[in-house]
Formats: structure tokens, C-alpha cells, sequence
């Protein structure tokens, strides 16, 4: 069984479209070691964007400024 890694998005992001990984991981310093920690025991690693939903690492987006902590509750659960 593969062990899959989840991780939030920030509010910290690159301003140029990338990969999942660097619009979310290189900017938080708390990303940034989900991130590492994440490539240590998991066999997939994915993204949970509050404009996105969820996201593989690899899959290119554009830069946004939506943050799940600025979503209400309901938002957050959708």
C-alpha cells in the first residue's frame, strides 16, 4: 500500500507559474519541512490548494493569493 502525504498550501507563494512543490514549499519555512519530511516516508506527495483543490506535486499552476485559512469553514470542507 502506497503511504501519501498531504499537505496545505500557504499564503506565502512564488509570483511566476511552477510546480506545486516550489509555489507552496520554498516560500514557508513550516512547508518547506512538511515538504522534506513528506519525501522521507511518503510514496506520493500532494497539495491541498484553497483555489485548487487537490494537487499532485509535480502539476504546474499559476501564482493566486487565496490562502484555506482566509476560507469559511464550509469552504474549507468543500
Amino acid at each position: 500500500m502506497a503511504t501519501i502525504a498531504l499537505i496545505s498550501c500557504t499564503k506565502s507563494k512564488r509570483d511566476y507559474p511552477c510546480r506545486a512543490r516550489e509555489m507552496y514549499g520554498a516560500k514557508s519555512p513550516w512547508s518547506a519541512r512538511a515538504c522534506s519530511l513528506a519525501q522521507l516516508v511518503a510514496d506520493q506527495i500532494y497539495f491541498l490548494s484553497a483555489r485548487h483543490g487537490l494537487l499532485p506535486e509535480d502539476q504546474v499552476i499559476e501564482p493566486y493569493s487565496e490562502a484555506l485559512g482566509d476560507k469559511s469553514r464550509e469552504e474549507q470542507r468543500q
